[in-house]
């Protein structure tokens, strides 16, 4: 056997592969298929799942690693066995008790996904809500679990209320890496429903995960902190505020107030560097004019860059749509200090911003032809541009504007408009395929009464 052999399946091919591992219970067996991993397409796209033919489908050595319940060996990561580029493996006489769990890949040493039988995946479960023993399970696992599962079910692969399920134990996960996984595939859904009607339900479910961890991590940065609990705040501190926790926006506001009551603000900031981003952006987002300007003035004055870009992003937080439409405008003339190859993190941090982001797209359908010629020929930053402004687009009738517009200047941007049709497409796929079974699981979640 070459390297060159189990090289060539991962650089030659695109993608990578998720490995479905099924469990006869009865007699034993363990079953493991391979496919590439794909989020679900749009129809009309050649990769739409299960319509690869068996001349394209790619197939990759896969070096395979497992324990169980009862061996809980997180250490062992030499593959105990290689899917040798075939479709399925299955391995006999395993002497797994039919309530032990099953977990493949381990500590994540593979570059692929990992998906189970209904019955395995409910077994992994109730392990991580047992509060007493869900630590047997490594993190890098436990995050491998929620990233994996999360994913899954965006492409189709598993259903959201499997995946959903393996988020409850993150009310009491104290980890760094499980909770980035856990913050980071959240997102996803957040960006989706926060138009929605329901998405009060998701913001409490999210809530509800968090404030133990919040709690525990504490506002304060310390400076003796470990690196990864000063990540780990900003994350779970980011996420906090974002959700509007009353606790964390108002710890936001008054150190911004701090500063905006220093004699000297561009010398003495009382904000620590790890947290400005949130502190800036919070206080933005819940002030109104008063902190904008004195947000502006500070970008005007200060001479770091790292600063400026951390101003810039912040300043698009307001939720006054006058001072984001005067904010973009300004990054359309040099008068302001506004740096050409910075205009995209001005439309950047306006469509993060779920009040920004229809003010961005509709500047943009506005104000093409100014942009084409204020940015010049360098089409990479127009592109940028419109790419972050169309990302979270979900409805037929945005799509509808979008195709509209492309129409008109599908000279000018070419591939990047059409792959923001496709991402429209595939998010608006996405709502109708699974927003329902997300707000049903939510409205099957029991809370403690204390915690409403």
């Amino acid at each position: 056997l070459a390297v060159k052999d189990i090289m060539d399946t991962w650089t030659l091919q695109t993608g990578f592969p998720v490995v479905t591992v099924t469990r006869d219970y009865e007699h034993n067996k363990l079953e493991f298929a391979q496919e590439r991993f794909i989020f679900i397409e749009p129809s009309g796209s050649n990769l739409t799942r299960g319509n690869e033919t068996s001349v394209e489908k790619p197939l990759w050595w896969i070096p395979i690693t497992f324990t169980t319940l009862g061996e809980s060996d997180f250490n062992s990561t030499k593959p105990s066995i290689w899917m040798r580029a075939e479709e399925k493996l299955t391995l006999h006489d395993m002497d797994i008790p039919q309530h032990d769990w099953v977990i493949v890949n381990v500590q994540q040493t593979g570059y692929y996904r990992v998906n189970y039988d209904q019955r395995n995946w409910a077994l992994i479960v109730a392990h991580l809500l047992d509060k007493r023993k869900f630590t047997t399970i490594a993190p890098s696992n436990r995050a491998q679990l929620i990233d994996d599962a999360l994913n899954l079910a965006r492409g189709g692969h598993l259903n959201y209320s499997v995946a959903l399920n393996v988020t409850r134990y993150l009310v009491h996960e104290t980890e760094y890496v499980p909770w980035k996984a856990g913050i980071g595939a959240l997102n996803f859904i957040d960006s989706m429903l926060l138009k929605t009607s329901n998405y009060d339900k998701f913001k409490k479910y999210s809530l509800h995960l968090l404030k133990p961890i919040y709690a525990k991590v504490g506002f304060e940065d310390h400076k003796d902190s470990p690196l990864l609990t000063v990540y780990k705040r900003v994350d779970v501190l980011t996420a906090a505020c974002h959700l509007g926790y009353k606790e964390c926006v108002n710890k936001c506001v008054q150190k911004f107030y701090e500063w905006m009551h220093e004699p000297n603000p561009d010398i003495n900031n009382p904000v620590s560097p790890n947290l400005k981003n949130i502190v800036y952006c919070t206080a933005i987002k819940y002030g109104d004019q008063l902190e904008w300007d004195f947000a502006w003035e500070r970008f005007q004055k200060t001479t770091i860059p790292s600063e400026k870009e951390t101003i810039l992003s912040a300043l698009g937080c307001s939720r006054e749509t006058w001072i984001l439409t005067r904010f973009l405008e300004y990054s359309m003339t040099d008068v302001h200090g506004i740096r050409k190859q910075d205009v995209f993190r001005v439309f950047l941090a306006v469509s993060n911003n779920v009040i920004g982001q229809p003010i961005a797209f509709s500047f943009i359908r506005n104000n093409w032809q100014k942009m084409k010629d204020y940015l010049g020929t360098s089409m990479s930053n127009l592109n940028m541009i419109l790419k972050y402004s169309t990302k979270r687009l979900n409805s037929r009738y945005e799509l509808d504007e979008l195709k509209e517009f492309a129409q008109t200047h599908l000279k000018d941007t070419g591939r990047t408009i059409q792959q923001a049709i496709e991402r429209a497409e595939a998010n608006i796929a996405w709502m109708e395929e699974n927003a329902a079974t997300i707000v049903q699981w939510l409205d099957g979640i029991r809370y403690d009464p204390d915690e409403l």
